[in-house]
């Protein structure tokens, strides 16, 4: 084989696997392209060192797309998908106000609110202590606790959203105290009190 063949099928040989690396990084890009018109975040890059003297074979990147809950990213030969965190919900008693105090046997009515950034609210639990009183999944969040007796209570609110992150409101400390009648004598008349 003279000198000028071997030339030729090196440069053959040479162009030929640019020109693969160029379809498969450029076919990679169409991906991306693709996977962003569809509204799916797509970061692409390519595992394939491209050096200064071959520039033209790497793909422009994509246009950024408004970020969306997935994005996919290339290892190589595969995309892998990642999801943006979840934002927990936020929740709040709003009435009654801590250390309300309440006529036995009282009508408690508990309000909160809730809200989620990205997301919605699938339900709010209404809680004296760690036992569950009501569970309410639609706005207003609202519960009346009925005939609650002497004592002190602690009462919270737990939200959880639509991909199911939980957030438990700040304690309210409320109190009820007995009714009765009390009898009080002086200089022998009798008064009496409720």
């Amino acid at each position: 084989m003279t000198k000028k063949k071997a030339r030729a099928k090196n440069n053959r040989v040479i162009s030929g696997s640019k020109s693969k690396r160029g379809l498969i990084a450029g076919a990679l890009a169409g991906l991306a392209l693709a996977l962003c018109c569809a509204g799916i975040v797509a970061s692409w890059k390519p595992s394939v060192h491209v050096s200064n003297s071959h520039a033209l074979l790497a793909p422009a990147p994509p246009p950024t797309p408004l970020p969306l809950a997935k994005e996919y990213i290339s290892a190589g030969s595969k995309l892998i998908a990642t999801e943006e965190p979840n934002l927990p919900p936020t929740v709040s008693i709003t009435s009654p106000t801590s250390n309300a105090v309440f006529t036995a046997p009282a009508n408690i009515t508990i309000d909160a609110t809730a809200t989620d950034a990205d997301g919605t609210i699938s339900k709010v639990e209404f809680y004296q202590g760690t036992t569950l009183l009501n569970t309410d999944t639609s706005a207003p969040f609202t519960y009346t606790w009925p005939s609650v007796g002497s004592g002190t209570y602690s009462l919270t609110a737990k939200a959880t959203d639509n991909n199911n992150a939980v957030t438990t409101s700040t304690a309210v400390n409320v109190s009820t105290t007995a009714s009765g009648n009390y009898s009080l004598s002086l200089n022998g008349t009798t008064a009496y009190a409720e």
